[in-house]
């Protein structure tokens, strides 16, 4: 017999094919995975290595600025950079920039205008090479060098330190020009580079006594005034003026330097009388020597009152060779000078040519230089002095030649 043995209906119910089970759930998290140390330590030491390059970065740009700028200011501070520099403006004639640079002082008759005119012309020309070579000197504070063209030197240039230690400046040794004296009535109106003298209070000194001679009293003299004028970087541009607005003429003295003389102002007809005048004392003076004239036509050409009046009274012309005719040729006037209305002094030339039954012989060239004199309203000589060198050449413009010629 076979025993069946029962189920519950619990089990039956568990057991069964159809039954569904229902299992309670819990929301549990799931832990997160551990990051490493490393990983954490990395993540944090990329930040402050960029910082810290960008910051070091910033630190070399300052430092090479910095040292870029020691290094300008260095070379600023070498005798080589001003020196390269003046080289640079003489090559592109930029001379407002060594006047602006050396910080030169105007003076009255030296302005800005007169400096540029004295740097173009001591740098004039292009030269192929221009070389600074330095010139030994005792000045521990300075240095000085020569100015070269190719092998022409044309100036000096001291190198000095900058007041405020920032470097070195070229400065350039000005020439001064000549003094220079001017010879002029005292009422006539003299301007020097555009100023007028009296306007500056400079004024002349009585000095006739260096334009005439030959008076006992040297009161008798035209009053002629001397202006000594200096400081010039050029050669002084010079005009003048009487009180009538009239130009004179400023012409050099042939025989002295840097003398300047003011000729007044005068008429062809005034102007063709002192050449008359002139040759006629020079003929008369030169026909008394040959015993040709008589010593008193002579004297009533001299002025009393002269040491020339003195000389020919006693003057002997027995030596002189004896000859039938003479005859002046190549006669020329030149230099007439006229400083007031009561004197003049002129130049006369000519070759005189002798002749006897035998032949004809010329004469020693003549040349005298004459002055005269409105004395008792005529025009006495009062001096008659022979050139030594006749075959001076005039510098002045009122030179005229004339063809007169004397024959007997």
């Amino acid at each position: 017999m076979i025993e069946t043995k029962e189920r519950s209906s619990s089990e039956e119910l568990i057991l069964s094919e159809d039954a569904v089970v229902t299992m309670p759930v819990t929301n549990t998290p799931v832990p997160p995975k551990k990051e490493s140390r490393f990983r954490r330590k990395r993540s944090r030491f990329l930040p402050f290595l960029g910082i810290y390059a960008l910051i070091l970065c910033l630190v070399c740009v300052g430092l090479l600025i910095g040292f870029a700028n020691y290094l300008t200011e260095y070379e600023a501070r070498t005798p080589n950079k001003a020196l390269n520099e003046y080289i640079e403006w003489i090559k592109n004639k930029n001379f407002d920039a060594i006047y602006t640079a050396a910080g030169f002082s105007e003076t009255v008759f030296n302005g800005k205008q007169d400096y540029l005119q004295y740097f173009e012309r001591i740098y004039a020309g292009s030269p192929d090479e221009i070389i600074l070579r330095e010139r030994p000197t005792t000045d521990q504070n300075s240095k000085q060098y020569s100015v070269y063209f190719d092998d022409k030197r044309v100036d000096i240039v001291n190198l000095i330190p900058r007041q405020d230690d920032s470097g070195w400046i070229v400065v350039p040794q000005l020439t001064y020009h000549s003094d220079c004296v001017v010879y002029a009535a005292p009422e006539i109106r003299i301007t020097v580079n555009e100023q007028e003298l009296s306007l500056l209070g400079i004024t002349g000194t009585a000095k006739q006594t260096d334009i005439f001679n030959g008076l006992h009293d040297s009161e008798y003299y035209p009053a002629v005034h001397a202006y000594t004028l200096s400081g010039f970087l050029n050669p002084p541009s010079i005009e003048a003026l009487t009180l009538s607005g009239e130009v004179c003429q400023v012409v050099t003295d042939p025989k002295k330097p840097n003398t300047l003389l003011v000729i007044a102002p005068s008429s062809d007809e005034k102007r063709a009388e002192q050449e008359r005048l002139g040759i006629d004392a020079a003929f008369t003076y030169a026909k008394f020597i040959a015993r040709d004239a008589g010593r008193n036509t002579l004297l009533k050409l001299i002025y009393k009152e002269s040491e020339l009046y003195d000389s020919i009274r006693n003057f002997s012309n027995a030596w002189f060779s004896k000859h039938d005719s003479y005859e002046f040729k190549n006669v020329r006037v030149h230099d007439i000078v006229q400083f007031t209305q009561e004197d003049f002094s002129c130049e006369v030339e000519f070759e005189p040519y002798y002749t006897t039954e035998e032949k004809t012989y010329k004469g020693e060239p003549v040349h005298y230089r004459i002055v005269f004199l409105k004395k008792e309203e005529q025009w006495q000589i009062i001096s008659l002095t022979p050139v030594a060198d006749h075959n001076t050449s005039t510098t002045t413009d009122n030179s005229q030649a004339t063809t007169t010629s004397t024959t007997q």
